[in-house]
């Protein structure tokens, strides 16, 4: 019921503008692109998750790897890995989890070696 109530008020405030929320307009928070500074119409940008929830799925990804490097996996937990790859690859606009796993260690500020999963 929430994400629907949230989903029609950001429609709403899409055709309205924030005017008629009597809001101001948004602020970019440090190190984040305004509209102006993206370019010109038509570049193709692709947003990204904050650095701390890239880092979340991050660090759940190694834990589910760790569990089945260990031979201890269940059903539901090799399901959960698979999601996690998923999520991470959809998070990073990659197509492999090596390739996301790079994205986003970069973007999270993590090097390469920090991490411990070999993908």
């Amino acid at each position: 019921m929430r994400d629907h109530r949230n989903r029609r008020l950001a429609a709403f405030t899409r055709r309205q503008g924030h005017a008629a929320l009597d809001l101001p307009p948004p602020t970019p928070e440090p190190g984040h692109l305004t509209s102006e500074e993206l370019g010109a119409e038509g570049d193709t940008v692709m947003l990204m998750p904050r650095p701390a929830t890239l880092q979340l799925l991050i660090d759940r990804y190694d834990q589910l790897r760790a569990l089945e490097s260990a031979g201890a996996m269940t059903s539901e937990e090799r399901r959960q890995l698979e999601d996690s790859a998923y999520t991470l690859c959809v998070s990073t606009g990659t197509r492999n989890i090596a390739d996301a796993l790079r994205v986003a260690s970069c973007h999270c500020g993590t090097s390469t070696r920090q991490m411990t999963t070999a993908a």
